[in-house]
């Protein structure tokens, strides 16, 4: 039976927090691997790992595209991650899986080493033409996105 969000939660309650700023997140969350992590993320009950994760990356883009200094924008995006429907989190959080290395590495540690293949496939897909796609055509709404990010992975 595959490990679900709420289980996790439960198990990190009883380990060291794990910063996604860490570069060998590997050793400490191989005890939390997810077959299909991806898919997990869709569930509304893995709504509070996915906010943390998106603010982690957050602070990711923050520190790495800014030298740690913030923007209104990036401020804006922290306040909707607590407030925002778990569509326009995933959205949020994929559109941030496409430019964040560390969130990368992240997902990456947090996946099965047989589904290696498959997420790189995914996250080929991903960069384009989905996200290229969003962000030059404004008739693809929030809800496509997230259902093409569905598909995508599923098929890939």
């Amino acid at each position: 039976m595959p490990i679900t969000c709420e289980q996790n939660t439960a198990n990190r309650a009883n380990r060291p927090e794990v910063s996604v700023h860490t570069q060998n997140t590997q050793s400490t969350e191989s005890s939390a691997k997810f077959p299909n992590f991806i898919l997990h993320l869709f569930a509304a009950k893995c709504t509070d790992f996915l906010k943390m994760l998106t603010h982690s990356s957050l602070l990711n883009i923050q520190n790495d595209y800014f030298n740690g200094q913030t923007t209104i924008e990036i401020e804006e995006l922290k306040k909707m991650v607590d407030t925002a429907p778990h569509f326009t989190l995933l959205a949020l959080f994929f559109l941030l899986l496409n430019i964040d290395s560390k969130l990368k590495d992240r997902v990456w540690d947090l996946e099965l080493e047989s589904n290696y293949a498959k997420l790189e496939r995914f996250l080929l897909d991903l960069k384009h033409p989905i996200v290229s796609e969003f962000c030059i055509d404004d008739t693809i709404s929030t809800a496509m996105l997230i259902d093409q990010i569905w598909e995508t992975y599923v098929i890939a």
